[in-house]
């Protein structure tokens, strides 16, 4: 018997889209796929919500007055996973598992599981390249991270890379890069201004002519948000080679501590 489980046509959702089919078979046109949503928040943390009203700043929890960008990729820099709390431990009320998502030195995705022993740093094993998110695999009574857990440099502890936020379990840096293999074509993005205005901008390294790969950041999209609003654009699937970065950014009209951003992107992979 053939069951008809999704209508070919529903609310304008049409069940031919890339990214259903993607999401459905995990692959398209006999090409393997992934299909991923990356979120980036910053701010409504403390005072130093923002480094700059006049320039770019990513989205990032962690990123203070101090910076107003992320800092490199560790590219096989020895890193480190650590906890602001000693209840994210392997028999504690938070995060007891954390795994780590990252691209190897061959730009190949990987993870690795790291058990926490709270505010005492547990070495990576896996070397890290290009962080693409952190999230907990196994919690304990609270449900999620007790503390801020980091991915940071061993070696120069403030140097921070990617961060689950205290009460949450899953990281949102706004950025990933591209694996090596894969196209990676952008399909949308929405961004949301909490007691500020906003002006975002989604950048990646690549070229508008021909989408090659460029070593610096290229605007994609521009979004203004004013206060107290969001809004979303659709980014009909503009093509990012391997190995390229992609990112949000905003220049918020105000950094006092209430202030808050937030954004998200999603990206077709479609491997070569």
């Amino acid at each position: 018997m053939n069951t008809q489980l999704i209508p070919s046509n529903v609310r304008g959702f049409v069940t031919d889209d890339p990214r259903f089919i993607a999401s459905r078979d995990g692959s398209l046109n006999g090409k393997l796929t992934y299909l991923w949503h990356l979120t980036g928040r910053r701010g409504g943390t403390g005072a130093s919500d923002f480094a700059s009203t006049s320039a770019y700043n990513d989205l990032a929890p962690f990123l203070g007055t101090g910076s107003a960008t992320l800092p490199a990729d560790p590219v096989g820099a020895n890193t480190e996973v650590v906890s602001s709390s000693a209840n994210d431990t392997s028999a504690g009320t938070g995060a007891r598992v954390v795994r780590v998502t990252y691209l190897d030195v061959n730009g190949n995705v990987a993870h690795t599981d790291v058990t926490m022993n709270g505010v005492t740093p547990v070495s990576l094993a896996g070397a890290v390249y290009h962080p693409l998110w952190l999230e907990t695999v196994t919690v304990g009574s609270g449900g999620v991270a007790a503390g801020n857990i980091d991915l940071r440099n061993t070696s120069s502890p403030t140097t921070i890379y990617d961060r689950i936020v205290a009460g949450f379990n899953k990281s949102r840096a706004g950025r990933m890069t591209v694996p090596a293999g894969y196209n990676g074509y952008l399909t949308h993005w929405q961004v949301n201004a909490v007691s500020a205005d906003g002006d975002y901008s989604i950048a990646a390294l690549r070229f508008t002519e021909n989408g090659a790969i460029s070593t610096v950041l290229h605007t994609v999209d521009l979004l203004f948000v004013p206060s107290n609003n969001s809004t979303g654009d659709e980014l009909d699937y503009i093509k990012c080679p391997p190995l390229s970065l992609v990112n949000i950014r905003v220049i918020p009209s105000s950094s006092a501590a209430a202030v808050r951003m937030d954004a998200s992107f999603g990206m077709l992979l479609v491997q070569q």
